[in-house]
């Protein structure tokens, strides 16, 4: 009896002292289930996607992701729900106009990406005329 009873508390203690330890940030998102979730309710909340957007320029992650952006950015404006839907095209270009404006390296590195272009070079000098 004493043995089921040391074995009982043991095993309470041990219970106790997992439920306890507090999971990191870096634990929670190892769950791949999880960490959908998270991501899912950040993008489901215009202030959270802002301040993510937030910390992402603060930590110049925006600029490692910059050459994967556009390369997804020049598939999106070729593609053909870009050319046959307007107001799709609107909340593309609003949405990256938005980026531009709350992140300068982005906003700078993009600029250069364009201004190498002729055809958009042209277009941004009659613009300015």
């Amino acid at each position: 009896m004493k043995t089921l009873f040391k074995i009982t508390i043991m095993a309470s203690c041990i219970f106790i002292a997992s439920c306890a330890r507090q999971q990191t940030a870096k634990d929670v998102l190892k769950d791949d289930k999880l960490r959908e979730d998270v991501m899912m309710a950040i993008c489901a909340d215009s202030d959270m996607t802002r301040e993510m957007i937030g910390h992402m320029s603060m930590t110049g992650v925006s600029q490692k992701l910059l050459p994967q952006s556009c390369q997804v950015l020049d598939k999106l404006m070729v593609s053909d729900m870009m050319k046959k839907d307007s107001s799709a095209a609107t909340i593309v270009m609003n949405g990256m106009l938005d980026l531009l404006a709350k992140d300068s390296t982005l906003c700078d590195k993009t600029c250069s990406k364009m201004s190498q272009i002729p055809s958009i070079e042209r277009i941004m000098e009659r613009k300015k005329k």
